[in-house]
């Protein structure tokens, strides 16, 4: 199998870009101005929602008034696109990883629960968003991660079987996205507490991007690790 027949799917949030905190003081600067209160711990347990799903969390812990879920969502988006469009923070590595990838000719994809306008601006300010063949968002899938449509969807626009794609994420919910999707998976945890499931679900753990060797993006060029 030729590089040009292999591809590379890389996450978005926490794996490409460094979005943690954006998203975190976006969501607490919207929903608490129609005073719901947000909390760091509850955060936690939404991190790896799309934004509808935060959005539909926090109306159902505390329903507000006078504003739609939709706007609340919006107010959100916007926020952290705003934030990412004048100073994204490339994960370590991450931006010399797709110039490895790129290098050997294989076909790169992003898949993510973000939104599209976020996930493309932040990519277009980094100079790379031409370097993909694919930006499958939650947009673009009527079931975001765990479900593996992002990844099967991002496949097939590569023109890839999935088991020809090796995955990069750093969440426990989208390595079983992928993993569900037929892929092989490289994880990379981006928070210590997921640090012990991501290397129970992924076929590979790595610390960092920075992490990942050239004799492993050989053989992954070469040909998909089966699972």
């Amino acid at each position: 199998m030729s590089a040009s027949e292999t591809g590379v799917i890389f996450d978005f949030d926490g794996l490409l870009v460094d979005t943690a905190r954006v998203w975190l003081e976006s969501e607490r600067a919207a929903f608490s101005a129609v005073g719901v209160e947000v909390t760091e711990e509850e955060q936690r347990l939404t991190a790896d929602m799309t934004t509808s799903g935060v959005t539909d969390y926090w109306f159902a812990k505390s329903p507000w008034h006078g504003r739609s879920k939709r706007d609340l969502e919006l107010d959100v988006i916007h926020r952290v696109r705003d934030a990412l469009a004048t100073e994204p923070a490339p994960m370590p590595g991450a931006l010399r990883l797709i110039d490895r990838c790129n290098s050997r000719g294989m076909r790169l994809g992003v898949a993510t629960n973000a939104p599209g306008t976020v996930c493309r601006s932040a990519l277009r300010r980094l100079a790379v968003a031409g370097e993909f063949g694919a930006v499958i968002s939650a947009d673009d899938v009527s079931k975001g991660k765990p479900e593996p449509d992002s990844y099967l969807k991002c496949a097939a626009q590569l023109g890839l079987r999935p088991q020809h794609c090796t995955v990069f994420e750093d969440t426990p919910s989208g390595i079983e996205a992928a993993v569900r999707a037929g892929m092989f998976v490289v994880g990379v945890p981006s928070v210590p507490r997921d640090a012990k499931r991501v290397q129970e679900l992924a076929d590979l753990c790595m610390p960092s991007l920075e992490a990942v060797s050239e004799q492993l993006l050989d053989q992954l060029a070469a040909r998909a690790a089966p699972r």
